[in-house]
């Protein structure tokens, strides 16, 4: 088995969104109209450098709306806006808790059971649970581009999975997630 292809994963997902007649915004994975002066300000914002892999992503594709595989990105359609809301807080009900935010890490996404954060001094992707704290966070992806086509791949493989946790199981080995990890798991059985 193979992830699919970021280019896969948009083109199904179009098929996908012309099917439903347009109607469900948050399943096309639209070209990208961000550009780079946008990621300088948001890494100045962040006070983090973006990792490389995530800005090229950035550039090339629009995550504003983005829901695949149970993962939602932006819910805002405007991706950079929700990750200035999701980073840039100070109560206490932000992802971090109290204090300040940890520099070199950021939200960018979640499902309904975990939160999904970004390591931008390696491009790793973390996930910790909803209600849990934020340094409980697991490997869950090498690079973005990984996290994308594992959720990309679960949304379109699940269905046809004999053995959902298995097929969760291969994904999360495929994004070269920890071990005990759950996550892929769970979201491959759709119980996140």
């Amino acid at each position: 088995m193979d992830l699919l292809s970021l280019n896969e994963v948009q083109e199904r997902l179009l098929e996908q969104y012309e099917m439903l007649d347009g109607e469900i915004p948050e399943l096309n994975m639209n070209d990208s109209s961000i550009e780079q002066w946008q990621l300088d300000a948001l890494s100045e914002d962040l006070g983090s450098s973006l990792p490389r892999e995530f800005s090229e992503s950035l550039l090339k594709y629009d995550f504003g709306e983005l829901n695949v595989g149970g993962i939602f990105f932006g819910q805002t359609g405007d991706y950079i806006d929700f990750l200035k809301q999701s980073n840039l807080g100070s109560e206490p009900s932000c992802w971090w808790g109290n204090g300040e935010r940890p520099s070199s890490v950021i939200m960018i996404g979640g499902t309904d059971g975990y939160v999904l954060l970004l390591d931008c001094s390696n491009g790793e992707i973390d996930a910790f649970r909803r209600g849990e704290d934020y340094t409980s966070k697991k490997l869950i992806a090498a690079n973005f581009e990984l996290l994308v086509r594992g959720a990309g791949t679960v949304h379109f493989g699940r269905k046809k999975a004999d053995d959902k946790a298995s097929f969760g199981n291969n994904v999360s080995s495929l994004c070269n997630a920890e071990n005990e990890i759950t996550f892929w798991s769970e979201l491959a059985q759709g119980i996140t």
